[in-house]
């Protein structure tokens, strides 16, 4: 099941701090804490004061140049062409030559179709009836 829809390029989610997502720290003087992470579990830090870690770090104020460095690091580097296939509601692992045969199929054949233009982005549903 698609939660979130295909139309996303980067949901950002505050307090996850478990799991193998990239994360950015945001820090508060204030508040006289540590960091929550280790600098090895952060690409970045958003404080209001300087902090000995070795990984990218930004002002409150900086909001262009987080934004930059979130669409550099994050959204640049992702491919072009996305497939993901589900069997029964679960991802199913695909390498790079099965995810280029189900593009190139796909898109041939829907781009064959009367009334299709430019293709953005294709889904297909297939549900199989119980009787198969």
């Amino acid at each position: 099941m698609h939660l979130l829809g295909v139309d996303f390029d980067i949901v950002l989610i505050e307090g996850f701090s478990k799991g193998a997502a990239p994360k950015i720290e945001v820090h508060r003087k204030e508040l006289g804490e540590d960091l929550l992470l280790s600098p090895k579990e952060l690409i970045a830090i958003v404080s209001d004061e300087p902090l000995e870690a070795d990984v990218p770090q930004f002002s409150w104020e900086d909001i262009e140049a987080i934004a930059s460095f979130i669409e550099d690091r994050l959204i640049a580097k992702w491919p072009a062409e996305n497939v993901t296939l589900f069997v029964d509601g679960s991802p199913i692992s695909l390498n790079r030559f099965t995810k280029q045969v189900i593009t190139n199929v796909a898109i041939g054949m829907a781009s064959a179709l009367r009334g299709v233009e430019k293709i953005r982005s294709l889904q297909i549903f297939i549900r199989r009836s119980k009787l198969q």
